[in-house]
């Protein structure tokens, strides 16, 4: 009798217990182009990231990272699904469910929705970020997810600020620059205006 009690203890308690046990929330922020420039890895006079080192402090640093090929989309898709590049043949800008491994290939975020959780997302992590399996809730319903850029007109430019040589690599490397410091402003190659009067009164970025 006494087994079968404990039988029925642990079969009814167990599970009560295990669905009560919380997941951690998971925050991943990824940026563009920082460098090593932030207090928390050594500084620089003219980055000031008091809130970046604040969050580093309280958080795990990985001070070896190491990025698996030198070109941004086969790198977030090497970075978000584990597949290795020479692994996946991915060294271009062919996109991930093109692809005849990585299409095969879960995501990171897809994983965490296997698990129960809930996965928002917004800005420059995977291009082609509005795939509705990777996540539950993507932040703007925008065709690119970087930017905006300054435009002439006719065609995004460069921001007129950005010294050469950088200002002749285009609208995007060449892009880096205040928005107080432009006329006029696009969201990406849609030409989808992105209107800017003050940091009070602005259009949301992508980010």
């Amino acid at each position: 009798m006494k087994y079968l009690l404990f039988f029925i203890l642990y079969t009814a308690v167990i599970p009560t217990c295990l669905s009560q046990v919380e997941k951690p929330n998971v925050i991943l922020i990824m940026c563009d182009d920082l460098n090593d420039y932030q207090g928390v890895f050594g500084g620089h006079p003219q980055a000031q990231t008091p809130h970046i080192d604040a969050m580093a402090a309280a958080g795990v640093q990985f001070i070896n990272a190491q990025s698996n090929v030198p070109v941004c989309q086969p790198s977030r898709n090497s970075l978000f699904t584990g597949v290795y590049p020479h692994d996946s043949n991915d060294f271009g800008w062919t996109g991930r469910t093109k692809q005849s491994v990585l299409k095969h290939n879960k995501t990171l975020m897809q994983l965490f929705q296997d698990n129960g959780y809930y996965t928002l997302g917004t800005g420059k992590l995977l291009h082609g970020n509005h795939e509705q399996q990777t996540w539950d809730e993507w932040g703007m319903n925008t065709k690119h997810n970087y930017g905006p850029f300054p435009f002439d007109g006719e065609k995004m430019v460069a921001h007129p600020k950005v010294p050469q040589p950088y200002q002749s690599i285009g609208p995007v490397d060449g892009s880096y620059g205040r928005l107080s410091t432009c006329d006029s402003w696009v969201y990406g190659r849609d030409k989808k205006p992105f209107n800017y009067e003050s940091e009070d009164k602005r259009d949301l970025m992508q980010d």
